[in-house]
């Protein structure tokens, strides 16, 4: 996804647009290819998101009362390289590390966030009613991104040349979580 500084239609992603610009610009044929798609790829999406923006205003969430138990409820898919959300389950909220690195690096991470949002915040999930976490990883081929689509995560696995896999850093599972928030 390329991100927009137009707050109508933004793009909620972890590349800004000056970067995927200049991997166009400065790249090697393969990597200004890899950045063609991503901006194809965004244009798309962001008419999908227009068609399916919600006609309802934004609505505070309320602070979980003290004392509260925890909603945490993750389901990370295996996206198989594919560009179709969300996949096929991977790893369900009490389930056990799988070995893919990538399911486990979503689930965890985004168990981290949910913790933050709970404790630091008093906030159940991202809506603050307990919304269910979903993940996809290994989205599509060699793709280098990750986006929030309005419903979960997608994250690709980097083209092992400019970047690696977007779910080694939980600085960006924050990141594109935050967006379910905002």
């Amino acid at each position: 996804m390329v991100c927009t500084h137009d707050h109508i239609h933004s793009i909620n992603c972890i590349l800004p647009p000056h970067m995927v610009d200049s991997i166009e610009q400065r790249g090697s044929g393969r990597q200004q290819q890899m950045a063609r798609e991503i901006q194809k790829h965004a244009e798309k999406f962001r008419e999908d998101r227009v068609e399916k923006a919600p006609a309802t205003s934004f609505l505070p969430a309320a602070a979980v009362a003290a004392g509260a138990s925890k909603n945490l409820n993750r389901t990370i898919y295996d996206g198989n390289n594919r560009a179709t959300l969300p996949g096929s389950v991977a790893r369900q909220e009490g389930g056990g590390p799988t070995g893919d690195a990538d399911v486990d690096a979503a689930y965890d991470g985004s168990g981290t966030v949910y913790d933050l949002y709970f404790n630091e915040f008093l906030r159940d999930s991202l809506d603050g009613n307990g919304m269910g976490l979903q993940s996809t990883v290994h989205h599509r081929r060699n793709y280098n991104n990750a986006f929030w689509n309005g419903n979960q995560m997608a994250y690709g696995d980097g083209d092992g040349s400019l970047f690696n896999s977007f779910t080694s850093s939980l600085s960006i599972i924050g990141h594109e979580l935050s967006h379910g928030v905002v």
